[in-house]
Order: C-alpha cells, then sequence, then structure tokens
C-alpha cells in the first residue's frame, strides 16, 4: 500500500464533509470520526497551504476544472434525470424534464418514499440534522471498530465509503451532484494526485490520471447457452458468478495496482470502470494477459475481458474535453473487443492446442454445459435428483451457488494472496476456485452465524455485505469496519410444501420436489394461467449510450456527474426491482373466476430474475405475470425519472415450453426486444405515416407502445371477463376471440400488402369492416337477452368504427392474450 496514496484518498473523500455538517446546523471535529493513526493526515492534506493544493485541484478536476464547482449551497439535490437536457426528437426538438424534483433527504434504503424524487421541501433543516446525527453516530463507531481491530486504511477507506453512500447520497455538493459521488471521485482523484512527483496545474495539458476501462464478452452465451436439466438454479448462479467477476476484478486490478477503493467509477452487469494513477500504465498488459490466461484456461473462450486506458490531462476534465476522452476509452474497448486473447501473443497457441479433460469420453461430458470433465458424475446421493443426472464440477458449482442465493442475506469476501494460475493441463475449476485466482474468497450466507464461522487464518481482509436493507440494519458495532450494503435483485421462487405434494411426480428428468428449493421451471410452467408456458422477458433503457454522449451538456460533463447518473440508473436496476418485482407477483390482478375458485390464492412466488443492473433485466416464470411485471417496470421507470421523455424503455416477452432450449429462448425474447426498438408505423397516434421506435413492449407477436397498452389490457380484461362464466352469469362463446382474431389477421395482410407496395395505409376500408359489422350484430342478437354480453359486443363493435378500423391491430391481440389466458390445458 502507498501510505501517501491512500491518505490523499481519505483526505478527498472528508474534504467537504463540513458542509453536510453546517446544513445541520451543527460543527464538525475529524478526530471524533476518524481514527486517531490518520486523523493528522487528514488535517494536514486539507489545511496546510502546500498540501491543500493537492485537495482542491482534486475536488476542481472531480468537478470539471472549475474552482467554484461542488462548492453551491443547493438546498437539496436535484434528480440527475431533470439535468438531462441535451436529447432531441426526432423534429430536433429539446427533450426536457416536465418539472424540476428533488431527492428526498432521507437515509438510502430501497423504499418508493425514499429512492424516487419529490417536490421541493419548504424547509428541509429538520432532515439534514437528523442524517447528520446518525452519521455521525456511525461514523464513530466505524473509527472505535476500526481502531479495536487494528484493520489497515484500505478496510477503513470501504466502510467509511459505505456510510457516505448511506447518508450523502442525497445531500448536494453541485445542484445535482450529490456529496457521495462528488466526494469519492475526489478522493480518487486526490489518490491519482499523490502519485505524481508534482503537481499540476488545473488547465495543464500533461496527463495526471488514467481511465480504465472493462468489457466482459460473451456474457449472453455463457449464461444461457445451457441445456434445461437442473437450470433453474444453474442459471441464476452463472448470472451471479458474472456479476461477482466483474467485482471481484475491478478489486484485483485496485489491489495490484495499489490503488484505493475509492478509484472504482462503476462495476457491475460485465462492466468496470476505473480511475487510477498514471504508473498503472506500465502494469496493465501483465494484468491483462494473467486475467486472459485465466478466463481462457477455465471458460475456453466463451468469457473475455477487454481493457483499455486513456491517459486525461488535468485540463481535459473539463466537460467537453472529459466527454471526448471518456468517448476515445469507449473506441478503445471496441477495437480490443474486435482482437480478442491478442494480448496473449504465443502463448494462444500453447493455451489452446493443449490437451485438457478426457478427449472424448461420452460418459465424462456432462448433460448441462456440453463438456467434458474428469470429474463428472452423477452424485447419486444428492436428493434433489432421483436419477444422479451427470454434471460436471463447474456446473454443481453454479446450482450451489443459486440454490445458495435463495435464502441470502449477506455476502462475504474475503482477500486472499491470489492464487496461482492454473497449469495448462488442469481440468476447468468451479467459480470459488476461479475467483480465488483474483484473490477473494466469496461465500453468500443466511445469516451471519454462517459467516462468523469460516477461518480467517489467511484471510487478509473481510468485506461483510448486506444484500437487503434489513441485513445491513443487523450490522452493527463489533463487526469491524469493512461491512457495507450489496445492492442485489434476488427475486426468487420457492417451493412451498403445498406445492412439493401438488406437483410431485410431474416434473421430469428426475427431478425430485423439495420444500424450500428454487421453483423448477416446470412447476412455473404449470402455475402459470390459461396455456402452459414460461415467459421470457428482457428490457433495457432506450437510447442509453445518447443520453450519456449527449444528454448531459459537454460543459456538464463532469466524472463526478457521470457517477452521479451511473448511480442513479444502478440503484433502480440493482435496487428497486427487486422490491418491485415482489409486489407484482404479490398483487397479480387476478380474475372473478379465479377468486370463484380460489386460485389467486395459489399461484405466487411465480417471478425468478436472472439479472438485474446496470440499465437491463431479464426474467423467467409463469407466462400470464410477465405483461404485468413489464407494465410496472416501464412506469416506475416514468416516475423515478420525473416523466424525462428521453427516459424510456423497451422489452420483449417470449413464450416457451419448460423443455425449450434456453439458448433460443433468451435469443427469442432478444429478438421481440429488438422488434420493440424497431422503427415502426405510428399506429398508436393515430399517425400511421409518421415512423415511430422504441418506447414499447413486443408481445405475441405485436409491437405495443406504452401508450396503448392499457388499452390493449383493458380490452383483455374485458374479453376474459366476457367468455368466462362467473357470478352465475352467462358466458359469451370463446368463437368471439377467434372471430376477432381472423378479423386482424385480414387487416394485417392488408397492412403488408400497403406496406410492399410502398403505400402508407392512412386508413382502412375493406371487407373486414362490414364482416365485423354484421357478425357482431348477428352475435349481439343471439344475446339480446344477456346485458352484459350485449352490452359489451356494442362496445366492440364501436370502437371497431373508429380510427377506419385500425383499432382490430389492438383488439385482435387483446382477443388472442385472452384466448391463451382462458386456454385449457397445455
Amino acid at each position: 500500500m502507498k501510505t501517501e496514496v491512500f491518505n490523499a484518498a481519505l483526505a478527498g473523500l472528508l474534504h467537504n464533509i463540513g458542509t453536510f455538517a453546517q446544513r445541520a446546523g451543527e460543527d464538525i471535529v475529524i478526530s471524533e470520526i476518524v481514527p486517531a493513526l490518520w486523523v493528522n493526515a487528514v488535517q494536514t492534506l486539507t489545511t496546510l497551504e502546500a498540501h491543500g493544493e493537492l485537495i482542491d485541484l482534486a475536488r476542481r478536476l472531480a468537478a470539471g476544472g472549475l474552482p467554484d464547482e461542488g462548492q453551491v449551497s443547493a438546498r437539496q439535490l436535484q434528480s440527475i434525470f431533470c439535468s438531462i437536457t441535451g436529447l432531441r426528437d426526432k423534429n430536433d426538438q429539446p427533450l426536457n424534464s416536465p418539472k424540476t424534483q428533488y431527492v428526498p433527504l432521507k437515509k438510502l434504503a430501497i423504499a418508493s418514499d425514499t429512492i424516487f424524487p419529490i417536490d421541493a421541501m419548504a424547509d428541509p433543516t429538520g432532515d439534514y440534522q437528523a442524517l447528520w446525527r446518525a452519521f455521525k453516530a456511525e461514523t464513530a463507531q466505524l473509527k472505535v471498530d476500526t481502531e479495536q481491530s487494528g484493520a489497515d486504511l484500505d478496510a477503513y477507506l470501504l466502510g467509511l465509503l459505505d456510510l457516505m453512500q448511506q447518508y450523502t447520497w442525497c445531500v448536494p455538493a453541485d445542484v445535482d451532484v450529490s456529496l457521495y459521488d462528488h466526494s469519492r471521485m475526489t478522493a480518487a482523484l486526490a489518490a491519482c494526485l499523490a502519485d505524481l512527483p508534482t503537481l499540476p496545474k488545473a488547465d495543464s495539458n500533461a496527463p495526471v490520471a488514467l481511465l480504465v476501462g472493462g468489457d466482459i464478452s460473451g456474457v449472453q452465451k455463457f449464461i444461457y447457452s445451457i441445456t434445461s436439466k437442473g437450470a433453474t438454479a444453474g442459471l441464476r448462479g452463472r448470472s451471479m458468478y458474472l456479476q461477482l467477476l466483474t467485482e471481484i476484478i475491478a478489486r484485483y486490478l485496485l489491489d495490484a495496482l495499489e490503488a484505493p477503493p475509492t478509484n472504482v467509477i462503476y462495476a457491475g452487469g460485465g462492466h468496470l470502470y476505473l480511475i487510477v494513477p498514471l504508473s498503472a500504465k506500465t502494469d496493465l498488459p501483465a494484468l491483462q494477459q494473467r486475467i486472459s490466461r485465466i478466463l481462457l484456461h477455465h471458460h475456453q473462450g466463451d468469457l473475455y475481458l477487454a481493457l483499455a486506458s486513456q491517459a486525461i490531462t488535468a485540463d481535459e476534465f473539463r466537460g467537453a474535453l472529459f466527454h471526448a476522452g471518456w468517448d476515445s476509452l469507449q473506441k478503445k474497448l471496441q477495437a480490443v473487443k474486435q482482437r480478442k486473447f491478442v494480448e496473449l501473443g504465443t502463448q494462444l497457441a500453447d493455451l489452446l492446442f493443449t490437451p485438457m479433460d478426457d478427449g472424448g469420453n461420452e460418459e465424462k461430458q456432462c448433460v448441462v454445459c456440453q463438456r467434458e470433465h474428469p470429474d463428472t458424475n452423477t452424485e447419486p446421493d444428492d436428493p434433489s435428483h432421483k436419477d444422479g443426472t451427470r454434471k460436471c464440477p463447474v456446473c454443481r458449482g453454479f446450482e450451489h451457488l443459486g440454490k445458495q442465493l435463495r435464502d441470502a442475506s449477506y455476502l462475504c469476501l474475503d482477500q486472499i494472496e491470489p492464487k496461482a494460475e492454473p497449469e495448462p493441463t488442469a481440468s476447468r475449476a468451479d467459480w470459488y476456485d476461479i475467483l480465488q485466482q483474483f484473490g477473494y474468497q466469496v461465500r453468500v450466507a443466511k445469516t451471519l452465524g454462517q459467516i462468523n464461522g469460516i477461518d480467517k487464518r489467511l484471510v487478509k481482509r473481510r468485506f461483510l455485505l448486506a444484500l437487503n436493507d434489513e441485513a445491513r440494519q443487523g450490522l452493527r458495532g463489533g463487526i469491524g469496519p469493512t461491512m457495507g450494503r450489496r445492492f442485489l435483485v434476488n427475486v426468487t421462487p420457492k417451493l412451498t410444501a403445498q406445492e412439493v405434494a401438488q406437483y410431485e411426480g410431474t416434473v421430469e428428468d428426475g427431478v425430485q420436489l423439495q420444500e424450500g428449493n428454487v421453483k423448477p421451471f416446470e412447476v412455473m410452467v404449470q402455475q402459470s394461467k390459461g396455456i402452459k408456458r414460461l415467459g421470457v422477458l428482457r428490457m433495457d433503457i432506450d437510447n442509453l449510450g445518447q443520453i450519456f454522449s449527449q444528454g448531459l451538456p459537454k460543459n456538464s460533463f463532469t466524472i463526478a456527474r457521470m457517477a452521479t447518473l451511473s448511480f442513479g440508473l444502478s440503484l433502480f436496476f440493482e435496487g428497486w426491482v427487486a422490491p418491485m418485482a415482489q409486489q407484482v407477483d404479490r398483487l397479480y390482478p387476478f380474475t372473478a373466476k379465479d377468486r370463484d375458485t380460489g386460485e389467486d390464492q395459489l399461484f405466487h412466488q411465480r417471478l425468478y430474475a436472472i439479472y438485474s443492473g446496470g440499465d437491463d433485466l431479464f426474467f423467467v416464470g409463469a407466462w400470464d405475470v410477465m405483461p404485468a411485471l413489464a407494465e410496472r417496470i416501464n412506469s416506475d421507470l416514468q416516475t423515478y425519472t420525473g416523466y424525462h421523455p428521453g427516459f424510456h424503455i423497451s422489452g420483449g416477452i417470449a413464450l416457451v415450453s419448460a423443455k425449450y432450449p434456453l439458448y433460443q429462448a433468451a435469443e427469442d425474447a432478444a429478438e421481440a426486444e429488438s422488434a420493440a426498438k424497431a422503427v415502426r408505423p405510428n399506429w398508436a397516434s393515430g399517425q400511421p405515416e409518421e415512423m415511430a421506435a422504441k418506447n414499447a413492449l413486443a408481445f405475441l407477436g405485436e409491437v405495443i407502445p406504452w401508450e396503448k397498452f392499457d388499452e390493449v389490457k383493458g380490452w383483455q380484461t374485458k374479453l376474459v371477463d366476457l367468455v368466462e362464466p362467473h357470478d352465475n352469469r352467462r358466458a359469451a362463446p370463446r368463437s368471439l376471440l377467434q372471430r376477432l382474431r381472423e378479423l386482424y389477421i385480414v387487416f394485417d395482410k392488408q397492412r403488408e400488402a400497403y406496406k410492399k407496395a410502398g403505400v402508407t395505409m392512412k386508413l382502412y376500408w375493406g371487407p373486414g369492416q362490414w364482416r365485423s359489422a354484421y357478425s357482431l350484430n348477428r352475435l349481439a342478437k343471439q344475446y339480446k337477452n344477456d346485458d352484459h354480453i350485449k352490452a359489451a359486443l356494442l362496445e366492440i363493435h364501436d370502437s371497431l368504427s373508429i380510427e377506419q378500423f385500425t383499432n382490430i391491430q389492438w383488439l385482435g391481440l387483446a382477443a388472442r392474450w385472452a384466448a391463451l389466458l382462458t386456454r385449457k390445458g397445455e
């Protein structure tokens, strides 16, 4: 550890903490919150003229090079999404927030009244006082824990970073930049400046720091290219491993480069961004080679980490110039991804052609990943597999991790000496051993007792992270300094005793159902309403690259502001999506018939989060709940971003059988998502001559603009209510649904004919119109004594008479949706 570098990081992290205290009407005494060992360093670096210049320069660079940035007197933190003012629509009109909103002044918690924006407060003084007192108490306890445990500065910085996140994420350093993000970027830059031989001027064109970007490729193939045998838990384990791999490699790089933990800009979802001292440039090639050798050996080319760097001068931290530097880093990353493993040079051939495994031994081939491994076995004692399914230790490891996650409350990261690289002829290791080669032992646990029983003799530092807010509350004094919060969307459906009794013997592949285990896909399929299918949902924010590259005005594109925007998006996708999905699952709107039969009390825990982070997500579960989940995600994202018209999301839903290949299901959902993002006639506005794109959901072969979703869902609900008998009411014939589908098919054929002819279809006249009028009137006469049916049929008829019959596009989709929901059997 470079003492001067870490001391500078600590001073930078606390340089503006007095502003927080002042807003609460109190003073701060550094010795009350900082361990005695480092008090002098903090005071020296922030007060003495010669040393204070370093922290002041770091602060200025974090804020874009301007001396007065980061020192404003904003009373509340403006939502960063309100600052996205550089986007424009297709008519070159600006896309801005409808009004200014603010972040609530509360300790961070994944709750709607904490993270969703609010209007300006009349007087936030009381909130500042409560927040400051809680922060002061926890930092004082952190000081005591650190002094008593003898932890080093690296460990203390991690604990302090967590508390800064918890309490200063909502405190403004600038109008729209949190004190947390501004302080951690100031700390990162102070560490870089402290490593330089001389301190440059703020407008110097000499390099002062190194931006490092990393991007893991092959993620989709790695997660989804497995068979369905044991995939329920294994899929989640693979996804979690990739998240851990990204974070652990980021920590490994910082450890190897002797950089503090403050120097992570972002790490997650297969992407990592660091800012490190310039001296790191000479070490990066060797680190890249070691990472590549490990990944190539264990994943045989499926996963690759592209690593690139960009030196940044002091002058280039200014908005427009920093934007150019960031863009240059992205281009370098893309170039590296096009030449995978080229950094290994002549080593590559040796690694690729060294014999491994058993060379054609079918008995050693894993049924999940289809690869050989000398330790593949059937493990007949595994109670969850009656037939002893043949699996390799790698896949069993992912399944074990997935099963552990179902009840996990804590993540324990033990820093150790990195294990040696494997010999070329060694077999592939499981995820736990791979991460040890990057210097970390990783475990998930349900209780603190499980963590406390782990041997610490070879552990340099232990980082204990709570996976939910309740678990974080349990991390009190006496545990140690290196504890914190790790956001994770851990929505896992578990089997109940009632479900085990109900579905035992109905699941194929020899899977034995056990209470508390992850619910197999087959069970979720059987629990779906109507047709028995699994739903696969993929969603991501539209135009995210454009939001980052153009959304922030170029003179406002600072490293601290970018960090705030990244954190804001992560908070939604890695934090809020979990309780939101659980609410959707729990409050799913069942029909009147469901309530009559009691089915509304049986079908819960039917959603499974495979991944959610960054700006995208992937869920599987019972197909019928997927549209409700997608709708809620869109709705909450709109609220979270203050209804900014430039922030919207698109998604795709695929319906598949339980035995359908996972990679193909993932690809089908991806194709549906691509369809939702594609250019299309703007039918939703009634102006099909105009073109629209994105901001939609692809479902059942049709793209639904979000502004039309409520209408489609409303018709689906009416149609289901109409054709299902309940409350002793007569039901309309199911042939009504088929008739509406037939009318839609006629319309769709004509629409396609217009498209091929290059003609804009402004209105539709044809046989569909008079056929619909005739058939619906005739049906209404047959049910003239059933007022509810007659009224509904007339409403449908009237709906089709407007918008030149084009409304059949949505009624036809609603009819198919209703037909699938009311279908019996497979």
